[in-house]
């Protein structure tokens, strides 16, 4: 591997664990709010709303670019 691209990954590591210890303090921060007020069980209930909510778009947005693609492709193979 050459100079640049070990640099290259280093910074790209560097980046992805900064991001990733944000992402936890944050985290660690809000259970212990809500669980010092006796909510935790309403956090990781907001928790999974939010990702449950996050997948659901995904899938539909995935689902409506795929059958783009596949119209466009069918269009294409049509001559259109």
């Amino acid at each position: 591997m050459s100079r640049d691209k070990g640099c290259l990954v280093s910074a790209i590591v560097i980046v992805v664990v900064a991001i990733l210890v944000g992402v936890g303090v944050e985290l660690y921060t809000d259970v212990a709010w809500f669980d010092s007020l006796g909510f935790a069980s309403l956090f990781w209930t907001r928790l999974g709303a939010k990702w449950l909510l996050f997948i659901a778009a995904w899938v539909v947005s995935s689902a409506v670019l795929i059958a783009n693609w596949l119209l466009a492709a069918a269009w294409r193979a049509a001559g259109r």
